[in-house]
C-alpha cells in the first residue's frame, strides 16, 4: 500500500502571474498611470493593462504611446476634457420608450463633442487630412470617431450647463412658458390688489404675499381667518396666523398648474424623443466613446512619460537587454512626493536637490520629475552573458536595481514607456519570474526560506530560455553551506537552460561561480566604506565586497572582535576583498577616463572596428594589439589568446580580465 507523500504539490505559474506582478509592484506603477487618466472608461483600460509576449503588438502599443508623446511633450493639448463615462447611459437608451434624464442625454453631448473636437484636432475641417505632423497610428484612431452633428445640436439646443431643458427646446415649451410667464403676472397683479384693499389689510398678519406648495397665500391672523374666503395652506409657528390663498385667484392658479402640468408633459416628450434619437445611434456612439477612452489611455501614457522623463525602448528580437539610465519608477514618484513637501516649505530645502531644467528645453521644469536624486544603473543582459549576479552589502541597492530591471520589463511588454533612455533594448520574454520579497505562507505553515524555495520550484517548473527570472538573496534564510549550495545548483539549471537571470546574493560561493562560469557575470552596487553609504551605481563586471567588517568597526564594535573575526576568516578571504577593491578601482578609472578624454577612449567608429568570426580572432589577434570589448564599451589591449579554450586576456586600464573571443572587436587601421 503506497503512503500518502507530505510533498507539497508545485504547481506551473503563469508567464505572468498576479503574484509575481505584485512582487515587482506593477500595481503600483499602474497607480501612477491612472492618476493622469481623465475619464473612468480610460482608467478602466490602464487597469486592464497586463504584459504580452505578442512582439508586434508590443510594438503597436508603443509606437501608439511614442506618437503620443510627441503631442504632448511639444506642449500641445489633445482635447479630452469633460468627457464623461456613458457607457450605462447607452445600456439604458437601448430599452424602448425608455427615456434619460437631462444630465445622461448632457453627458452623451460631452462625447459628441469630443469625438468632433478629436476629429479636428489630427484632421481639422477636412476628414482625412492630416494637420499635424505624421502620425499613422493615432489617425487611424481619430478615423473611427464618428461625428453626429445633428444629434449633439439638438441636446445642446435643448438642455443647458446646469441641466435645465432650454426654451430653445421646442416651439410647444416656449409657448407654453410664454402663457405660464404672463399667467403668473396676472395672478401677482390680482394679489397686491387684494391685499391693498381696506377691507382686508385689517384682517391680514402682514401685507405681504407669498406661496406655500407652489400657491399664492396672504398672512391672515387665526382670529380673522373665518372672513377670509379662500383655501388654507398652512399656521405659522406660533399658531397666530395662518396661509390663506384667497379666492379670486383660485380659478387663475389653477389655470396656470394645468399649463405647467402640459410644460412638464412637453419637457418629458422632448427627453423621449431624444433618448430615441440616441437609441438610434447607441452602438455608434458606444465605438465612438471607446475609441475616446483609448485615446485617453494613450493621453494618460504620455502626460505621466511627461512627468517622469520616461521614454520608449527598442523592442528586440535577439533576447538581448540593454537598459541605459534605468531609474525606479517608484522611487521617482517617491522622490517627487518629497520634493513637493519640500516647495509646500514643510521639508527642508537642503533635502531635494534644486530640480534642472530638461535638455534642449523640451519639456516645462514643473512638468518634470526632478530625477537628480535617483541615481541610474545601466544594465546589459542576454549578450555577453545571460546571468548577472549582483553582490555587496545591505541596503546598497541591489534588490532595488534586480526590481527596476523587472519592473521595466514588465511596463515595456505591456505597451508602457519606461524610466529609462530612449536607446534602451528590450527583448520580449515569455515570462517574468522573480522571487523577492520576505515572503511566509500563513495558510501552508511554510516559513520565510520554506516559502521562497517553494517559489523557486515554480519557477524552475515554468521558466524557458525565453524568461527572465529574478532571484532576491537566492540561498539565504538557511545554513549559509546549504544554501550555496542549493543556490549554486539552481542556477546552474538555469544557466543551462540559458533563462535570463539576476540573482543577488552575499554568498562567495555564487560569486566564485559566476567568475568561473561562461556566460555569467558578476556585478555589484558601489558602497563607499568611508560614508558608509551606498552609491547606488551598479559596477557590471566586479563583484562586491560585504564590507561587513568595515561597517561594524564604524558603527562602534570593539577592535579586538574585529581583529578576532579576521583571524578567523583567514587570508585568503582579504585577498579576494583586495582583489575587488582593485577592481572597482580600474572600473572608475575607465569610466572617468571616458568621460574626461572623449573620442579617444570611446568605441571605435563601426569603420575601424570589426567583428569577426571568432577562429578569425583566434588566429589573427597577437598580443599587444587594440581591441574593443563588447559589453565593456571600452578600447583594451590584448595580453594572451588561449585558442583551446577560446579566451582572450585583456587589460582595461589598471584591470586585467579574460573574456570571450567573440566578445573581441579587431581595431583596424584608417586605411584598411
Amino acid at each position: 500500500m503506497d503512503q500518502p507523500s507530505d510533498k507539497l504539490q508545485i504547481t506551473v505559474p503563469e508567464p505572468f502571474d498576479p503574484a509575481n506582478l505584485r512582487r515587482l509592484e506593477f500595481d503600483k506603477v499602474k497607480e501612477i498611470f491612472r492618476s493622469f487618466a481623465a475619464t473612468q472608461p480610460g482608467k478602466t483600460l490602464i487597469d486592464e493593462v497586463r504584459p504580452i509576449s505578442d512582439a508586434s503588438e508590443i510594438q503597436r502599443l508603443l509606437d501608439e504611446a511614442g506618437e503620443m508623446m510627441v503631442i504632448v511633450y511639444r506642449g500641445e493639448s489633445v482635447p479630452l476634457s469633460g468627457i464623461m463615462d456613458v457607457r450605462q447611459s447607452l445600456k439604458r437608451a437601448r430599452v424602448v420608450d425608455s427615456t434619460l434624464p437631462a444630465e445622461e442625454l448632457k453627458n452623451i453631448e460631452s462625447v459628441l463633442s469630443a469625438s468632433r473636437a478629436l476629429r479636428k484636432f489630427f484632421f481639422g475641417l477636412k476628414s482625412d487630412v492630416p494637420v499635424r505632423g505624421d502620425f499613422p497610428l493615432l489617425q487611424g484612431w481619430a478615423r473611427g470617431l464618428v461625428a453626429f452633428p445633428d444629434l449633439e445640436a439638438d441636446i445642446s439646443r435643448s438642455i443647458g450647463p446646469d441641466m435645465s431643458i432650454l426654451d430653445s427646446a421646442s416651439a410647444e415649451l416656449r409657448r407654453l412658458r410664454r402663457e405660464i410667464e404672463l399667467m403668473h403676472g396676472r395672478i401677482q397683479t390680482r394679489m397686491e390688489q387684494y391685499v391693498s384693499s381696506p377691507s382686508v389689510k385689517t384682517l391680514l398678519q402682514e401685507e405681504f404675499t407669498s406661496e406655500r406648495n407652489g400657491r399664492p397665500v396672504v398672512l391672515v391672523r387665526a382670529e380673522c381667518r373665518r372672513q377670509v374666503p379662500g383655501i388654507v395652506h398652512d399656521t405659522s409657528r406660533s399658531g397666530g396666523a395662518v396661509y390663506i390663498e384667497p379666492m379670486p385667484v383660485v380659478e387663475l392658479t389653477n389655470q396656470q398648474e394645468e399649463m405647467r402640468g402640459q410644460e412638464r408633459a412637453e419637457i418629458q416628450r422632448i427627453l423621449l424623443s431624444l433618448t430615441a434619437e440616441v437609441r438610434t445611434h447607441a452602438n455608434a456612439i458606444e465605438q465612438t466613446a471607446a475609441v475616446i477612452a483609448y485615446f485617453d489611455f494613450l493621453n494618460a501614457k504620455a502626460q505621466c512619460a511627461r512627468l517622469f522623463r520616461m521614454q520608449v525602448p527598442r523592442v528586440g528580437t535577439r533576447g538581448v537587454m540593454h537598459l541605459r539610465q534605468a531609474r525606479h519608477p517608484l522611487l521617482m514618484a517617491s522622490y517627487e512626493r518629497l520634493h513637493t513637501t519640500a516647495r509646500l516649505g514643510t521639508v527642508g530645502a537642503g533635502h531635494c536637490p534644486r530640480p534642472e531644467v530638461g535638455k534642449g528645453g523640451a519639456l516645462p521644469l514643473q512638468s518634470e520629475v526632478d530625477s537628480a536624486g535617483v541615481v541610474p544603473i545601466d544594465v546589459h543582459l542576454g549578450e555577453n552573458f545571460d546571468m548577472l549576479v549582483i553582490t555587496g552589502p545591505n541596503t546598497g541597492g541591489k534588490t532595488v536595481a534586480l526590481k527596476t530591471v523587472g519592473l521595466l520589463s514588465l511596463m515595456a511588454q505591456s505597451g508602457l514607456p519606461i524610466t529609462a533612455k530612449g536607446t534602451s533594448e528590450m527583448p520580449v520574454f515569455d515570462g517574468i519570474y522573480a522571487d523577492v520579497g520576505d515572503e511566509q505562507s500563513i495558510e501552508q505553515n511554510l516559513s520565510t526560506f520554506s516559502s521562497h524555495i517553494t517559489h523557486i520550484a515554480q519557477v524552475l517548473k515554468a521558466a524557458t530560455e525565453r524568461s527572465l527570472v529574478l532571484l532576491d538573496e537566492l540561498g539565504a534564510g538557511t545554513d549559509p553551506e546549504e544554501g550555496a549550495a542549493l543556490g549554486r545548483s539552481i542556477m546552474e539549471t538555469l544557466h543551462h537552460r540559458r533563462t535570463r537571470v539576476i540573482v543577488t546574493t552575499h554568498l562567495m560561493s555564487l560569486k566564485e561561480f559566476a567568475y568561473a562560469t561562461r556566460r555569467v557575470e558578476n556585478a555589484s552596487v558601489e558602497f563607499d566604506t568611508a560614508t558608509l553609504r551606498p552609491t547606488f551605481r551598479l559596477l557590471i563586471g566586479v563583484p562586491g565586497a560585504s564590507s561587513a567588517l568595515v561597517i561594524a568597526g564604524r558603527c562602534g564594535i570593539p577592535e579586538q572582535i574585529l581583529r578576532r573575526a579576521e583571524q578567523v576568516l583567514g587570508d585568503h578571504h582579504f585577498k579576494v576583498e583586495e582583489l575587488i577593491e582593485k577592481m572597482k578601482e580600474s572600473h572608475k578609472e575607465l569610466a572617468e577616463k571616458m568621460q574626461q578624454a572623449g573620442p579617444e577612449v570611446q568605441p571605435p567608429p563601426a569603420a575601424h572596428a570589426a567583428p569577426v568570426d571568432t577562429w578569425a580572432v583566434l588566429s589573427t589577434l597577437k598580443p599587444g594589439d587594440p581591441v574593443y570589448v563588447r559589453g565593456w564599451d571600452v578600447m583594451g589591449k590584448a595580453l594572451a589568446i588561449d585558442k583551446k579554450r577560446k579566451r582572450v586576456e585583456v587589460e582595461l586600464g589598471r584591470m586585467r580580465m579574460e573574456v570571450d573571443a567573440d566578445d573581441i572587436f579587431l581595431v583596424l587601421g584608417k586605411d584598411e
